[in-house]
């Protein structure tokens, strides 16, 4: 039976639409819809190019999900714009772009030379010489005999965070590793769209691209570019 849409959207997911509350939350998937809405509307053509799409969804989801699971989740996880940072919402919400990750990169460079530096504290002679030059000052003493108390726990943690800051990279927040790209805006877009296969048994360039489109069509998305980012995916090191 040919799939039957509701303004541009299969039922389940326009159920999923129709009961959510209109606030800051939802506002997305809301308008999402419209822009669904507004293309089925347009002409047959149009509309049947969505059934065509919605169908190759329905039809390739994953076996662990329900055809009308991956409808919607594949709606709820389209991405709206192409942004430089797509996930500033799960890393902290602070505006990025290429000159920042290498201010950020500098700057956890500077933080991992400070600890080493305190480290070196610690290194023989020095931090024996600090013990003995502790003793004549009470108040230094105390604190430095307190310090030894904490000092196993102290010196894991130093450990840590030297480990955490030579591997911290922020060109990681960014999904394209050609973070300097001038593009690179629309190569994570298209690595979030390819990433929607996922949820489907067999990889729907054609039918991805075109709900990409419908939702986003300032970006301009191609099947092919989606299928070169979901090589990407699927060819890293697991």
């Amino acid at each position: 039976m040919p799939l039957e849409l509701i303004n541009g959207l299969p039922p389940r997911v326009a159920e999923f639409v129709g009961g959510l509350e209109k606030n800051t939350r939802s506002n997305r998937f809301h308008e999402r819809a419209e822009r669904f809405a507004d293309f089925a509307n347009r002409n047959y053509e149009q509309q049947q190019k969505l059934i065509k799409a919605w169908s190759a969804i329905a039809s390739n989801a994953a076996p662990a999900l329900a055809p009308e699971t991956a409808e919607v989740k594949v709606f709820i996880l389209l991405p709206d714009s192409a942004e430089y940072n797509p996930h500033n919402l799960v890393f902290g919400g602070r505006p990025l772009d290429a000159s920042i990750v290498e201010i950020e990169r500098r700057r956890y460079k500077g933080y991992l030379e400070h600890v080493h530096a305190l480290k070196s504290i610690f290194r023989r002679p020095s931090y024996a010489e600090l013990l003995q030059d502790a003793q004549p000052s009470s108040e230094s003493q105390n604190a430095m005999v307190e310090f030894r108390r904490l000092e196993e726990v102290f010196f894991k943690g130093l450990d840590l965070l030297e480990q955490a800051l030579a591997s911290i990279d922020p060109a990681l927040k960014v999904p394209t590793k050609h973070f300097n790209s001038p593009d690179a805006s629309k190569k994570n877009f298209a690595l979030l769209i390819a990433g929607l296969n996922r949820s489907l048994k067999r990889p729907q360039h054609a039918a991805l691209a075109c709900l990409a489109g419908v939702n986003c069509p300032e970006v301009n998305i191609t099947p092919e570019a989606i299928r070169k980012a979901w090589k990407s995916i699927t060819d890293k090191p697991a």
